[in-house]
């Protein structure tokens, strides 16, 4: 099953999956949020809070601030990828 939004791409049930089970996983509270929010926004809702859960976990992963760094811009430059429609192999990303 494929998701599409107002990008330029599909998102394919394996990305919203992993995101859906990334914030299970991490943020019940959250996931519970998600499963009480109206079914046509909870892909862009559990798209969102896998985000914030990788960004959030750059800080905690790595006691160097230039790797941190680095993996913030990382994410910048996937995001605007993204919203080009051109998003990286990975499926927060991808959601």
């Amino acid at each position: 099953m494929l998701a599409r939004g107002r990008r330029g791409y599909q998102t394919s049930a394996k990305a919203l999956n992993y995101c859906v089970e990334l914030v299970q996983e991490r943020d019940v509270e959250r996931y519970l949020c998600n499963l009480s929010a109206p079914a046509a926004v909870r892909p862009a809702l559990f798209a969102l809070h896998a985000f914030n859960l990788e960004t959030a976990r750059v800080r905690s992963s790595t006691r160097e601030p230039q790797i941190a760094r680095m993996r913030f811009v990382w994410w910048r430059s996937t995001v605007t990828a993204a919203l080009r429609g051109e998003p990286p192999d990975n499926p927060v990303a991808q959601a």
